[in-house]
């Protein structure tokens, strides 16, 4: 892998267009399905159908990538934990010695979700929460329950301080009109044990 890093390094100096190396971090998509519709998200103008990641697929992909990244984030259009083997995504991923990382809503951090994160082994979760009061966030994030939310993810913060969990748990926000004003108290809000990091992100867009 550090022959990748070099060789990608060195083919971005030349400029080249094109590279025969392999990344350090790939995106898997495990579903595009979502419970949420968020006022910034492109889903509305996705054309693929709804569904999960075939787990065969996946395998195989897994089996190619090892060795070769170090990373695997498995998120894009969808929420991931409304994928039922999302948790065996993940043993497959470890097993074959990569990093693994999810995004969520928060919205179905239930006991089995958050059991299944620490027994999986999963080592980055990235909480998506955008704004830092209940009628900015519920205005962004529709279908969701800023109270609802926030307990979740304090109770899995909880749970992973008691378990003395390695997981490493971001919280997130996206800079936009909606939450601009709200920054300073996001940060001041999840300043709080078991959260490892703070991030505020820039609205970007990608095409389906």
């Amino acid at each position: 892998m550090i022959r990748s890093k070099i060789a990608l390094a060195t083919q971005y100096l030349l400029r080249k267009s094109r590279t025969n190396s392999y990344p350090a971090v790939v995106g898997i998509e495990p579903t595009n399905n979502c419970n949420l519709d968020c006022v910034f998200c492109p889903r509305q103008e996705m054309t693929r159908a709804i569904g999960d990641m075939n787990q065969d697929l996946f395998e195989r992909i897994a089996d190619d990538l090892a060795g070769k990244v170090e990373f695997i984030w498995l998120q894009d259009y969808g929420e991931p934990f409304l994928n039922k083997r999302i948790f065996e995504m993940i043993r497959v991923a470890k097993a074959r010695g990569l990093r693994t990382g999810v995004s969520t809503n928060g919205t179905v951090m239930t006991d089995r979700v958050i059991e299944g994160i620490f027994e999986s082994g999963l080592d980055y979760l990235l909480f998506a929460f955008d704004g830092a009061t209940k009628e900015t966030y519920e205005q962004v994030r529709l279908g969701a329950d800023f109270d609802h939310v926030t307990r979740n993810i304090r109770t899995f913060l909880a749970k992973k301080i008691e378990r003395r969990a390695k997981t490493y748990v971001c919280i997130q926000c996206i800079c936009m009109q909606q939450t601009r004003s709200e920054i300073r108290q996001f940060i001041r809000m999840w300043r709080i044990p078991g959260v490892n990091g703070i991030r505020i992100r820039q609205l970007t867009y990608s095409g389906n």
